[in-house]
């Protein structure tokens, strides 16, 4: 008798648990009108809670030792050819290791790497990964395929910043954001898939983190192409749950992935539509500012991109290329301010071509090679925005600055 009520108690609390379960799966949704421009529509904009897929503290699926403390530096973040992570110093050459997630990382032409608060967050397989020296873990609570994040660090709250990513789940594509942990997700735009508007790629927050810069872009790109971008600019607003397109596609004769940069006071692009040079646009006044090209004594190439704003952004660099596969070589230039008038910084092998990853200072750029004919892979290099020899740091990939 008294093992019949065990059982039956027992059952009661299985119960009770499977009922709470379900609770937690309820859906809130509201629609919010968006703004638009003259330039096109904005995105329908909705506040949408989002339950994740499966529990969302994931184990990290590869273990590390925790390094000493000092060993991680601030610098340049390198994935060697063996998928392992460097730090290094650009300033004295020390190198401090950072763990190995155990798939290969790209910088994509929208953003699929940031840091907060010392971790790495990057997308891979389709996945966000939280990368750190004691380990790596997936952040995969959704179970759909992610497209672009930017993280966004929270006062107060170090160990869970706010991920913003796009997603393409046929047919529809949708920006989220979302905790670290997964819970209390939000869909903040979706919209139907089409061959020119296939995921919303996230760029970048603003510097006061109320607003998040974001695209919407393609799918189905093929060939060879050197140089890519994002295809127009969209702005979210926090606070007003708000979307407004800044610069359209039509405002650079409908091109696609061709905008470079946003620069760090959020009021221009950069951009290489057209290949005649690299475009300035003032995104207040919806108009192009200037045309930088290269000096007279750079010939022989047909297409330029990678333009990146140095830290000030009184300045620009950016790399041209022949853009022939067989006979491939490339050029970085460089402004002295944002007039037009440039420098050669500079030239590639021959069979190889460069591509401006980056500024460390307002002094000196990090360069990221492809095409060795020796077959020894992609370099990373830094040279002075002056101009000068290129110094070789690492063989591998460039990801990002470490602070």
């Amino acid at each position: 008798m008294k093992l019949r009520s065990i059982l039956f108690i027992l059952m009661l609390i299985l119960l009770a648990g499977c009922q709470q379960t379900s609770a937690t799966e309820t859906s809130v949704a509201e629609t919010v009108t968006p703004l638009a421009t003259d330039g096109g529509a904005a995105p329908t904009i909705t506040a949408t809670q989002v339950t994740p897929t499966n529990e969302p503290t994931v184990e990290p699926t590869i273990e590390q030792a925790t390094p000493e403390p000092g060993t991680v530096s601030s610098g340049l973040l390198v994935q060697q050819p063996d998928l392992s992570l460097i730090v290094i110093d650009p300033a004295t050459g020390q190198i401090a290791p950072f763990g190995t997630p155990g798939v290969q990382l790209f910088p994509g032409s929208h953003t699929t790497i940031d840091v907060a608060q010392g971790k790495v967050y990057a997308i891979a397989n389709q996945q966000i990964y939280e990368v750190t020296p004691a380990g790596t873990r997936v952040l995969n609570q959704y179970g759909i395929a992610v497209q672009g994040l930017a993280v966004l660090p929270v006062e107060g709250a170090p160990d869970h910043p706010l991920i913003a990513f796009g997603t393409m789940e046929p047919p529809q594509t949708r920006l989220i954001i979302s905790p670290v942990d997964g819970f209390d997700a939000t869909v903040v735009a979706e919209q139907e898939m089409t061959v020119e508007e296939s995921y919303f790629a996230p760029i970048r927050w603003s510097d006061d983190g109320q607003k998040l810069y974001y695209s919407i872009e393609p799918t189905g790109l093929g060939g060879y192409i050197l140089f890519g971008g994002f295809s127009n600019l969209y702005i979210y607003d926090s606070p007003t749950n708000t979307s407004t397109v800044l610069v359209p596609e039509s405002m650079l004769g409908e091109q696609m992935v061709c905008l470079d940069d946003l620069s760090p006071d959020e009021k221009l692009v950069a951009h290489h539509c057209g290949n005649e040079g690299i475009g300035i646009v003032d995104t207040e006044a919806g108009q192009q500012l200037t045309l930088i090209t290269t000096p007279a004594d750079v010939t022989g190439w047909t297409v330029g991109g990678s333009a990146k704003f140095s830290p000030s952004g009184g300045k620009i660099a950016f790399a041209v290329a022949k853009n022939d596969p067989a006979a491939e070589q490339g050029w970085v230039i460089a402004t002295d301010d944002l007039s037009g008038t440039s420098h050669l910084v500079a030239t590639s092998a021959p069979g190889e071509y460069f591509t401006v990853a980056g500024w460390v200072d307002e002094n000196t750029l990090v360069l990221q090679s492809y095409g060795n004919p020796l077959g020894s892979g992609p370099i990373v290099w830094i040279v002075p925005a002056s101009g000068g020899e290129p110094t070789k740091i690492a063989d591998g990939y460039y990801l990002t600055m470490m602070h």
